[in-house]
């Protein structure tokens, strides 16, 4: 997938963002949320690659992990 050009657009940084920096992503400790950050700033990924896989991972964690859904 075209990724790195998909990721330049202000949009796409802004969705990122907002799905990689949520609280609840955050908590989940499985990625160094200060480097996101830093890539979100300055506009710029490091690795558009890893951002792209680690978006599908939030994506699906939201729409499938159920264990932090308080029980009905």
């Amino acid at each position: 997938t075209p990724q790195s050009a998909w990721f330049a657009e202000p949009a796409w940084v802004a969705r990122i963002a907002e799905v990689l920096l949520d609280p609840r992503a955050r908590a989940r400790g499985f990625y160094a949320t200060e480097v996101i950050d830093t890539d979100v700033r300055t506009g710029r990924w490091r690795d558009p690659g890893g951002i792209w896989r680690l978006l599908n991972l939030e994506l699906w964690l939201g729409a499938f992990d159920r264990s932090s859904t308080p029980p009905r």
